[in-house]
């Protein structure tokens, strides 16, 4: 089939949140997976570093550069964690009123402007592009832990559940409807490809097993549980609006090289720039990981579900089926072929006919 192609979905689907009659008391939901139902398809990097994500800070000349970047699958996840962590090490440099330099405007760079917005910081954000076109607006939005690096030692694998921890939390804490954020079930079958990493303990009640997922089709055993689910487009866009309503700037400058960092007037920089790191801070470590998406209407219920054929993540505004993980795929376009293998192999997860 032919696919639509979407820069951003956001804002088109507001209302559109259907219920339908269920014909069996013991599905969770019903879902359509027809053609008509079919928007586009959707394409976004991920910025994947070996080890671990890179949280530290340097001297670069007469500039303290704070760095914040490479959490693959993790970013929305690690977000308001990572930020914290990286502004804890720049507090020694950090004057009541310093001007501060956000390299970025993905979830790393907008949460990092509003923490330093929240210290009475002066901020400019500089970036390429803003929501709704950046890598982030296009991620999913679930609040579990993958495909990100840790680290082998005891305080590495402290920093990373510490960071988990004090992103749970403040995102639980944001007003839900106005950033677009709801605790969901997680539905995940036993036979699934990736299975995602094990969340730090008390932040949720432990999985429930279940002898079959409650799915029309193939129905395998698994386990449910609750986390949280951004919708990304709403929450970036309410997060970017924040800022500049605080007196945070916005500036589109591109960054080529370390010497475009460096000619910046502000002496205090926070690099969140993603795969854009590796080009400007020579980064060899970054590993681009192209993870594409079928987006559809939006389904009866909000839920996310994790099988051997793929993943459903069913948000208020649209149904994302996913997906791919292609690591070193430097591609950010959509490939067709891909995406309707991605669609096929939910339908036959579900017993759908199209």
């Amino acid at each position: 089939m032919e696919f639509p192609r979407l820069k951003s979905w956001t804002g088109t689907l507001r209302g559109g949140f259907e219920t339908w009659r269920m014909t069996s008391s013991d599905l969770f939901t019903r879902l359509d997976l027809s053609s008509a139902r079919v928007i586009g398809q959707v394409a976004g990097l991920r910025p994947f570093r070996s080890g671990s994500p890179r949280i530290d800070v340097e001297h670069i000349e007469a500039k303290v550069v704070g760095h914040n970047y490479g959490h693959g699958g993790s970013g929305i996840t690690m977000a308001w964690g990572s930020c914290l962590e990286c502004l804890d090490l720049l507090t020694p440099y950090l004057l009541p009123d310093s001007d501060i330099a956000v390299l970025g405007s993905g979830i790393m760079g907008l949460c990092t402007a509003s923490l330093l917005l929240d210290s009475g910081h002066r901020v400019t954000v500089y970036a390429e592009d803003f929501s709704p076109g950046t890598t982030s607006a296009l991620a999913g939005g679930l609040w579990a832990p993958t495909h990100v690096g840790v680290g082998e030692s005891p305080e590495e694998q402290a920093r990373y559940e510490r960071i988990l921890r004090r992103s749970w939390n403040m995102f639980r804490e944001l007003e839900s409807e106005r950033y677009g954020i709801e605790e969901i079930d997680l539905f995940e079958a036993d036979d699934r490809c990736h299975a995602l990493d094990p969340m730090p303990s008390g932040l949720v009640e432990e999985p429930r097993r279940l002898a079959h997922l409650p799915f029309k089709g193939i129905a395998p055993p698994g386990v449910v549980s609750k986390t949280l689910l951004i919708e990304t487009p709403r929450f970036l866009l309410t997060l970017q609006n924040d800022i500049q309503e605080r007196g945070g700037r916005l500036k589109k400058h591109r960054f080529d090289q370390i010497c475009d960092v460096l000619q910046l007037e502000e002496s205090i920089v926070v690099n969140c720039l993603g795969l854009g790191a590796g080009t400007v801070f020579g980064d060899k470590a970054l590993v681009p990981i192209r993870g594409q998406l079928v987006v559809l209407k939006p389904a009866p219920k909000p839920f996310v579900l994790d099988h051997a054929k793929g993943y459903v993540i069913s948000r208020r505004d649209c149904l994302l089926l996913g997906g791919t993980f292609e690591e070193g795929e430097t591609d950010p376009r959509p490939q067709t072929v891909d995406c309707e293998e991605i669609l096929e192999n939910h339908r036959e997860f579900f017993g759908l006919k199209h």
